[in-house]
């Protein structure tokens, strides 16, 4: 059996819990787009264009809680 592998973004998530769908909201893109950054089907580095978007609603979320 494979062992799943998790990205930093998906162990943020997972601890925080923060649903892919409201992240993907939050920063206007569609949830199948977190869900291959989750995944690491597609890479997310701080050059990409959403990366201080997602920074920016993590800390403003952690806040909150």
């Amino acid at each position: 059996m494979k062992e799943k592998s998790y990205t930093q973004l998906s162990l943020i998530l997972d601890h925080l819990f923060i649903p892919s769908k409201t992240l993907a909201s939050a920063i206007h893109v569609d949830a199948s787009m977190v869900s291959r950054w989750r995944s690491n089907k597609r890479k997310l580095n701080n050059k990409s264009e959403h990366y201080s978007n997602i920074i920016n609603f993590i800390l403003y979320w952690d806040e909150r809680v």
